[in-house]
């Protein structure tokens, strides 16, 4: 129909030239100016393609050909149909009421294929085709207001219930994203459902919808990286820097754990040492003679000590230079550890920079590198570089990364140093004792605030000795503060260091005097902790791709926890469910023989390896009857396969059944490298069948000697072929034939177990066939010739 403010056209109008289309889009809602006189609606899209359309599109009308367009979206689907030029010029003309004209549609972007260029085309529809009586605009649907996005949408098929487009009679699939992202998507069905009677040009233009579908995909990809990079790359800053601040915030905690224990007054063993103190104080002023002597005991013990450490110290000074200067002398300095194997690293590349050599006092903390002597003797030298006191300083143990492992950190301010060790024990062993010695080191500050208050020294410290009582004060810290750190090594796996320390605190707990009430509730403490770490190592040990070494480490490690049984059961079922994995992915084979190989090759072979592994990592000789309880049970197992596979069919083969022993023998000799000879297990379980298929072939024997009895005429032949020239009956020689191949198909599988079951069958085929021709002879009346 034409517009509202133009006149009706004369029929004529219709043979008038078409109108020539703009190059860009024109705005459907665009009206002249009020002084001018209005001019024809610049025709949309949609209608420059219907004056020239191809001859499909001809043929189909509005409402098929947007039902049945694959490149249409269902926001298109439900915007009115284009009205062709014939439908214009016959509809009636009606006033257009005056409003205020829309805003303009907004311009859909450029899309590579057409198919979004129609949809482009579709949703620019003009305002006659707005105010069409027939299928009104649905208010609730509004046009899109943004752009269609390129993405993997756009190929999608217009709904599930039309997965196809009729063209001319021609199917032609459309590709189906949301089909193709479906769980169980099955391509060989989707394939045979909508290409088995698709044209060349169908399949050509699917595969072109196929390939626009990847490229779509790979940009819509890439734009996604680009926009998650930056956030990525934030998010793992964060996660570092909280990472430090965390390591920071232990080390912090740990300091205020110690600090407050320090605090802290033990009440009992307060009054014990005070009560102790003052009777010692009473025996001293009763008894005068006895102090001088203990005194001078006490002070030749505290003398000859004094002079261990001074000869430490002096040998101290002459390997290191400039030690001297760093540690002058004092009466009470001696040193705890020595580690020549630390290495320094740089904290920011990770890089080694020299060895250096740690040296641990009682107070304080020196580091020495080392530089050659002379060039003559090769010899190296140690320079002291850094030394500071142990209440300056804080030394953490740092995670293990793939660039650093076994390494500490000593952080003195606001620097901070890092030194690892190729050996891990050794790397704990520094943290023990340091730790160690600074928790003594805040011992000693107590008790001489202590010294004050009281108003004299006691004496076991004047002595250099300390109370059963004191000497307990720092193993029931280190077990306090050990309950947390070995937290925190079961959540860093770090095991090794977790079960040396398990043991370290089992043998301080044991060697420890404390009240009942609190030694319950540490080795309670202790036994939780304990707990935790075996059900991890266990859950390793249960892995399916354990290797041999990580079988070692884990048994090794439950066995020092206490755990040896449950590492054993974990370790055998841990090989049970790998040989029962291996088996089930045996494909099955036509030739019997073959199969049954596989299997036994896995079978035997894992037992094989089981049984070294076992050897190696359980040392104890009683645990080896479980080791052959377990091959006892994979046999068997193997057994039902070999069952099922050898005398599974309806008549028995001979000569497969004797292959497939002989192999299976051949694999169970494996074992005997071991020291395990178990051949006679699968023997066993087989035998049963072998006699039943014996009997079976006896009792088939039997039927046809029946048979040939019952049809024989008993006429003489010749039985030349039997190397004889003795006249036989035709039962006879065919007796002959079956047992001969009776005797050869048991001779296959005989052997001295079955030896006396075949003679009985051989005998009761015998006395069988002479008992039936008896019988025969006396029924038929046979004459004295015949006999």
């Amino acid at each position: 129909m034409a517009p509202s403010n133009y006149p009706s056209k004369s029929p004529h109008a219709g043979s008038q030239p078409p109108r020539t289309a703009p190059t860009s889009s024109p705005n459907p809602n665009s009206r002249p100016g009020s002084d001018q006189s209005p001019s024809p609606a610049p025709m949309p899209p949609s209608s420059m393609h219907r004056e020239n359309p191809s001859p499909k599109i001809r043929k189909e009308t509005p409402s098929g050909s947007s039902r049945n367009d694959p490149a249409s979206s269902p926001q298109t689907r439900n915007d009115s149909p284009s009205v062709s030029p014939v439908t214009r010029k016959e509809a009636p003309v009606s006033p257009a009421p005056p409003s205020k004209p829309s805003a303009p549609a907004p311009k859909p972007p450029a899309r590579r294929d057409t198919a979004s260029s129609s949809i482009s085309q579709k949703e620019a529809s003009s305002p006659v085709q707005k105010k069409e009586p027939a299928l009104p605009q649905h208010k609730d649907t509004p046009p899109p207001v943004a752009p269609i996005r390129k993405n993997l949408i756009s190929l999608n098929s217009p709904s599930s219930s039309t997965p196809s487009r009729q063209l001319d009679g021609d199917r032609r699939p459309v590709v189906e994203i949301a089909l193709f992202a479906k769980e169980g998507f099955n391509h060989e069905e989707y394939l045979m459902q909508n290409l088995a009677n698709a044209s060349e040009e169908s399949i050509r233009s699917f595969l072109q919808s196929l390939k626009d579908s990847r490229s779509l995909a790979a940009e819509d990809l890439q734009e996604n990286v680009f926009k998650n990079y930056n956030e990525f790359v934030t998010i793992s800053k964060e996660i570092s820097t909280l990472e430090s601040d965390m390591q920071t915030l232990r080390g912090l905690l740990d300091d205020l754990k110690t600090a407050s224990d320090n605090l802290v007054d033990d009440d009992d063993e307060f009054l014990l040492t005070a009560g102790k103190l003052l009777l010692l104080h009473v025996c001293i002023e009763d008894s005068a003679p006895v102090v001088p002597k203990r005194m001078t005991v006490m002070v030749s013990s505290m003398s000859d000590l004094t002079s261990v450490w001074k000869a430490q110290m002096m040998a101290l000074w002459e390997g290191i230079e400039g030690a001297q200067k760093m540690l002058p002398y004092h009466p009470k300095r001696h040193l705890i550890r020595e580690s020549p194997s630390f290495v320094e690293v740089n904290t920011t590349t990770n890089k080694i920079k020299h060895p250096v050599h740690i040296v641990l006092l009682n107070d304080s903390i020196l580091i020495a590198t080392r530089k050659k002597k002379t060039a003559a003797n090769s010899k190296y030298k140690l320079l002291g570089d850094r030394c500071w006191s142990l209440t300056d300083i804080t030394i953490e143990d740092m995670k293990d990364t793939s660039d650093i492992r076994n390494a500490i950190k000593i952080t003195h301010g606001n620097e901070v140093f890092v030194y690892k060790t190729e050996k891990g024990q050794e790397k704990q062993t520094m943290l023990v004792n340091a730790k160690r010695t600074t928790d003594e080191m805040l011992a000693r500050s107590n008790e001489s605030r202590s010294k004050g208050r009281i108003g004299f020294t006691p004496l076991s410290n004047r002595g250099g000795f300390k109370t059963s009582a004191s000497s307990n004060q720092p193993d029931a810290r280190w077990l306090a503060e050990f309950t947390d750190e070995l937290d925190v090594m079961i959540a860093q796996r770090e095991l090794e260091n977790a079960v040396a320390g398990v043991e370290k605190a089992t043998a301080v707990l044991s060697q420890m005097t404390l009240p009942a009430a609190k030694m319950e509730e540490t080795r309670k403490r202790l036994d939780e902790r304990v707990a935790r770490l075996s059900k991890v190592i266990v859950t390793d040990l249960g892995l399916p791709h354990i290797t041999k070494l990580g079988v070692q480490r884990d048994v090794g490690w439950l066995e020092r926890l206490g755990c040896l049984d449950q590492a054993k059961e974990v370790f055998l079922s841990n090989r049970t469910r790998v040989v029962r994995q291996r088996l089930s992915q045996v494909k099955t084979k036509k030739d019997p023989v073959l199969q049954v190989e596989e299997l036994a090759m896995i079978v035997f072979t894992s037992i094989k390896n089981t049984a070294h592994w076992f050897e190696l990592s359980f040392k104890d000789p009683k645990l080896t009857s479980s080791l052959i309880r377990w091959a006892k049970q994979e046999i068997e197992y193997f057994g039902n396969y070999y069952k099922s596979i050898v005398f599974g069919g309806e008549q028995s083969n001979f000569q497969v059944i004797a292959d497939c022993g002989k192999i299976a023998h051949e694999q169970s000799n494996k074992l005997r490298d071991t020291g395990m000879d178990l051949g006679f297990v699968l023997e066993a379980d087989v035998m049963p069948y072998l006699i039943e298929t014996i009997a079976e072939h006896e009792r088939r024997c039997l039927e046809r000697m029946e048979t040939i009895i019952e049809h024989d005429d008993f006429a003489a032949m010749s039985g030349e072929e039997l190397g004889s020239t003795t006249p036989l009956s035709a039962s006879m020689i065919a007796f002959y034939t079956v047992m001969m191949q009776f005797v050869n198909n048991i001779c296959l599988i005989g052997s001295l177990t079955l030896y006396s079951r075949i003679v009985d069958s051989v005998a009761i085929l015998f006395k069988a066939y002479v008992n039936r021709t008896i019988q025969v002879y006396e029924e038929k009346g046979m004459t004295d010739d015949q006999i």
